[in-house]
């Protein structure tokens, strides 16, 4: 279990202690983001709790409670801001990013890093931008690209593109950020990479070996040589058998 999921399981038992729960079924105020509540607090156990007083809400229930505020700013307003976001936006949300795990790192931390690479799809039904047929999935919608932390399942970066690239159309660009973070502000922790075939490609594997001074050793799926030789022989003998049939054998014979 990684640091944050204790944290926040530790902080829920001491709100459970704590708190008088109710439970009614009058439709009342409701909310999907009650989770709002734990993060509330374990982002003031972290000392960032400012944050909060410069993020865009709505008047959603929990967020008045977390901010402790009658009234938000409206669902088109909020609209209105994404609207606005563009690739500056995205980047100062990778700083933020940067400065979050900065900060967990100070309380604990970590022995190992695994960079896990991965790539998904986000189906999309509608006529977005960059929605596109995968192949692969066989479906419609984004295939963006992932890093996790392979040792605690955080996710350290993500990125999107559309339904068409494949798994490592644009890797070296989306992973270089983050060698370079690591050897720079972790030096003592050891990075380990971790992805599959897709992303083997040449221009990956200079770009690490430039960055990490290191070798490189691809696991794959071990085929001794004597069970190559049977799949072989299985092999010819099958196209021998299929050979015979259709040539050999006198018109129709061999089709009874």
């Amino acid at each position: 279990m990684s640091f944050i999921e204790q944290e926040v399981k530790r902080i829920f038992c001491e709100s459970e202690q704590q708190r008088q729960i109710k439970i009614n079924f009058d439709g009342g105020d409701l909310s999907s983001d009650a989770g709002l509540l734990l993060i509330k607090e374990f982002i003031s156990k972290l000392g960032i709790d400012k944050l909060l007083d410069k993020t865009l809400k709505t008047n959603d229930p929990v967020f008045k409670s977390v901010l402790e505020k009658d009234a938000l700013v409206s669902q088109p307003t909020v609209s209105r801001f994404f609207n606005r976001m563009d690739k500056d936006t995205l980047n100062q949300f990778l700083v933020i990013d940067r400065v979050l795990r900065k900060k967990i790192y100070s309380i604990q931390m970590p022995q190992a890093v695994i960079l896990d690479l991965d790539s998904t799809l986000l189906d999309a039904y509608g006529r977005q931008e960059g929605r596109a047929y995968n192949f692969h999935y066989q479906s419609n919608g984004y295939h963006p690209l992932v890093c996790y932390d392979g040792m605690t399942g955080d996710l350290i970066k993500i990125q999107l593109r559309d339904g068409t690239q494949y798994s490592c159309t644009e890797v070296v660009d989306f992973l270089q950020p983050v060698l370079d973070e690591y050897l720079h502000d972790y030096p003592e922790i050891p990075i380990l990479l971790r992805g599959d075939s897709g992303f083997s490609t040449p221009d990956l594997v200079e770009a690490i070996r430039e960055t990490l001074d290191c070798n490189l050793v691809f696991h794959g799926n071990v085929v001794s040589v004597n069970q190559m030789i049977g799949i072989m022989m299985g092999s010819i003998a099958v196209f021998g058998i299929i050979y015979y049939v259709v040539t050999l054998l006198p018109d129709g014979e061999g089709r009874r």
